[in-house]
């Protein structure tokens, strides 16, 4: 394998969550709860139960559009650099880090409070892989290493550390399936994919993230430059209800959760097969194992993707019916739209519950599950999947 530069990549997704963060990611609107994968959803902030409850009337708006944007403009820039300052300020304080968990913290907080200089993205690749080599057994350090390897980083051995630490679990050989094929290493695929379909677990380690964000925006205050009546007035609609710091702490980490978490979902992209690339007999069944174990994933995105391959290499008349309806219910839930009020601690749920499971649990609290009978998606290759017609050309 080559060195893979992933300085693209991690800078559009940082810039997510950096502009979340100079606005204390307030005024993300998302139809109130949208429902989507926690890889995709860009969510709300909320306020501190305090600040909010003394904010209730909106200020009247100015005649002059331009001056108010400019307003906005200028407010936003305060608050991101004051909060930018908190950060630090909390960093400084925690001197050292005396085990890895601090240190995956340290490393969040100086990639929030530091981004921005010219060599950022392979100075925080430097950091992840120093605090590897003191705790060199930590999974979260090498899966995050593994997404913070830039130009100076031998991806190579990246992925064979994480395989030497992480051997049993599918989701590790699956990384090793995504680079082989990258580097069409038929063989290196071919034996990525039986390690994978036989490993003894499958976590994608998906949700580690939001949980050290969470505990560290708790410990970080938000300055008052964050907490203008206006903004908190949207935001107090957007969620439609008093908003809580709770919902201001889950939605931050969900942001970074969805910024910088490392779902390893491309390794099965080659065992969804073609008619032109048709699996030999022993991947197809491979293939058919590993798919099985990610369709029961805790997220929209592992179980549409695994799905929608099951699908495809299922032969069973029984087994397909019930691979078809699963596949109807998850494009249900890709589509509705729950409404008004954003569900307290939400994310929190999505990440201790699961969010297929937090999804259908709030779509029954509110009467839209499970999908009406003849509902089928709009997607006219997704309604053909569903009912095993032949797709469009």
């Amino acid at each position: 394998m080559t060195n893979r530069n992933r300085r693209a990549r991690w800078l559009a997704v940082a810039v997510i969550a950096l502009a979340l963060l100079a606005a204390v990611a307030w005024r993300q609107r998302p139809e109130a709860l949208r429902i989507g994968s926690a890889q995709s959803t860009v969510a709300k902030t909320a306020i501190p139960e305090s600040q909010s409850r003394a904010a209730t009337t909106t200020p009247a708006r100015g005649n002059d559009a331009s001056a108010s944007g400019s307003k906005d403009k200028d407010a936003s820039a305060t608050c991101y650099r004051d909060y930018r300052q908190n950060l630090r300020d909390y960093r400084d304080r925690l001197g050292p880090a005396r085990n890895a968990d601090e240190a995956v913290d340290q490393l969040f907080l100086d990639s929030l409070a530091s981004f921005g200089s010219g060599d950022a993205f392979d100075a925080f690749g430097r950091g992840y892989r120093a605090a590897r080599a003191r705790w060199p057994n930590d999974l979260e350090l090498s899966w995050l290493g593994l997404g913070h390897c830039g130009k100076d980083c031998d991806y190579d051995a990246e992925v064979r550390h994480l395989l030497s630490v992480d051997p049993d679990n599918a989701a590790a050989w699956m990384v090793a399936m995504s680079a082989a094929r990258r580097d069409h290493d038929e063989a290196g695929f071919a034996y990525a994919l039986q390690r994978a379909a036989s490993a003894k677990i499958y976590d994608s380690r998906m949700g580690v993230v939001f949980l050290h964000a969470r505990t560290m925006f708790a410990s970080v205050p938000v300055p008052d430059s964050c907490l203008t009546p206006q903004s908190l007035a949207d935001l107090r609609g957007d969620v439609g209800r008093e908003p809580t710091n709770d919902d201001r702490i889950d939605i931050m980490a969900f942001a970074m959760e969805a910024a910088i978490g490392m779902p390893a979902l491309s390794g099965m992209a080659k065992c969804i097969p073609r008619p032109a690339t048709p699996l030999p007999d022993a991947q197809r069944r491979q293939c058919n194992a590993l798919l099985s174990r990610v369709a029961q994933g805790d997220t929209l995105a592992e179980q549409a993707i695994a799905v929608t391959g099951l699908l495809k290499l299922e032969t069973d008349p029984a087994r397909l019916v019930q691979l078809r309806e699963r596949y109807r219910q998850l494009q249900w839930l890709q589509t509705v739209s729950f409404g008004k009020p954003l569900p307290e601690h939400y994310a929190t749920r999505v990440w201790s519950q699961g969010e297929v499971a937090t999804m259908q649990a709030i779509a029954t609290e509110r009467g839209l599950w499970p999908p009406p009978p003849d509902w089928l998606p709009d997607d006219a290759r997704s309604r053909a999947l569903i009912t095993g017609e032949p797709p469009p050309p």
